[in-house]
């Protein structure tokens, strides 16, 4: 599971205006402190919080220690690509709707 949190309103300085800046108003990975999720009424409007799960049959996984731990890392690094691949969506102004489909699509 890949859990990946937005900050919508983060503190920004500079001009809001620009072009860049709208691209890059978002913080990202800066989930909500403890406090702010229990005392902020809105803060399902400031953060956006996605998840992406991924489900494997027992009997695809390796049997041997070695071929688990090799197998677990490989899915680390895609969770890491995946994302980069949201962040880059974001500061592009992209939709994550589509976010690793594509993976998924090409899943034997």
């Amino acid at each position: 599971m890949t859990v990946a949190y937005v900050d919508t309103q983060p503190c920004h300085l500079g001009s809001a205006s620009s072009e860049k800046s709208q691209r890059e108003d978002f913080a990202f990975q800066s989930p909500p402190t403890f406090v702010q999720s229990v005392l902020c009424p809105d803060v399902g409007r400031r953060w956006k919080t996605l998840v992406h799960v991924r489900r494997f049959e027992l009997g695809d996984l390796p049997d041997d220690e070695a071929g688990l731990r090799t197998w677990l890392e490989e899915r680390w690094v895609e969770k890491g690509e995946l994302l980069e691949e949201l962040k880059g969506k974001l500061s592009r102004g992209e939709s994550w709707d589509d976010l690793g489909k594509e993976e998924e699509n090409n899943v034997e």
